[in-house]
């Protein structure tokens, strides 16, 4: 099955240290009782993430605007 990307680039460190983070007994993997928050906490980083894209892409639309009228 192949998922849709969502662009986003992540250094093997940087999931590492995501994972180790999230695995609160330090067992090398996570169990049922460690996913659950890791899951919520990326959900809630993801809305973060596309709640700043959409402002940009609103900022960048408004500069576009502006340009536009000077042109």
């Amino acid at each position: 099955m192949t998922g849709k990307s969502l662009g986003i680039k992540a250094e093997n460190k940087a999931i590492d240290s995501f994972f180790e983070g999230m695995d609160r007994d330090g067992g090398g993997s996570l169990i049922l009782q460690e996913l659950k928050p890791a899951l919520k906490t990326l959900q809630k980083k993801s809305a973060t993430v596309m709640a700043e894209q959409r402002k940009m892409h609103d900022q960048s639309a408004g500069l576009e605007v502006k340009v536009n009228a000077i042109i």
